[in-house]
């Protein structure tokens, strides 16, 4: 059985918080011992080349306003945890998430989730 690069690679220290597409946590890489902001993105049938362009888009912005991305990667099999409310909401087999989307991205601790301002 292949090991996750996300298991490898980094320490899950939190959850930093959710949204409607995934989750993002606060990991330590541990090669370089940072922190970094990783989010998590499940990947249903249909959807990768949409979630591909996204990523393509991130990586090529450079503004003071935009979180600094470091890298993506997909990992087909590994799924990020739904909660009950998006488990209902893809009850259909065909849309149930097969892959996962991972951003690596700075983490900013001076920024808080919106329901914390």
């Amino acid at each position: 059985m292949m090991s996750s690069r996300y298991s490898t690679d980094f320490k899950e220290l939190k959850e930093l918080g959710k949204g409607g597409f995934g989750k993002v946590f606060l990991c330590e890489n541990v090669l370089d011992q940072k922190k970094y902001a990783l989010k998590k993105i499940p990947i249903k049938d249909g959807h990768r080349e949409k979630v591909l362009r996204e990523v393509v888009a991130l990586s090529t912005m450079h503004h003071h306003h935009v979180v600094r991305y470091f890298q993506a990667w997909i990992e087909d099999g590994c799924t990020v945890e739904l909660s009950s409310s998006e488990e209902e909401s893809t009850s259909d087999d065909s849309v149930k998430p097969n892959a996962t989307l991972y951003i690596q991205m700075k983490f900013c601790p001076q920024l808080k989730p919106k329901g914390n301002r």
